[in-house]
């Protein structure tokens, strides 16, 4: 697979899978490679949008909810959102620490020190059990 900058940058790999997508438009790797391009371009909720689109084909990729919680992190999102989607990746990746970071820096945002807490316990729990 060819990387972002070989296609010219995130502008015209958007462009690219954009085409791509009208004629395989249930693809849901060609919609979480949208995400991550619109990520790239800090254009974060359009990634958001296009991440839900590949959780609406495949719902059980922990990654794909990983990448919509990264994306709201980023965008100055919604924590309670970003908790959410963390904890469903969690459900299919339960060592995953991207999912475990983001859910604690949501944490720090909602300024829940009790949560922050057990996630972290969870998190050293989980490290522990593998």
């Amino acid at each position: 697979m060819l990387s972002y900058s070989q296609l010219g940058g995130y502008e015209d790999a958007i462009r690219l899978l954009v085409e791509v997508l009208h004629r395989e438009p249930e693809n849901a790797d060609f919609w979480a490679g949208l995400g991550d391009c619109y990520a790239g371009a800090e254009q974060f909720e359009d990634a958001v949008r296009a991440y839900d689109t590949a959780i609406r084909f495949r719902p059980n990729d922990a990654t794909f909810y990983i990448s919509r919680a990264n994306a709201r992190l980023q965008g100055n999102g919604n924590p309670s959102e970003m908790i959410s989607d963390c904890t469903h990746a969690l459900k299919w990746d339960r060592d995953s620490v991207v999912a475990y970071m983001i859910r604690r820096e949501a944490h720090l945002l909602l300024g829940d020190e009790e949560r922050l807490r057990l996630t972290i316990k969870q998190r050293t729990l989980s490290t522990q059990s593998a």
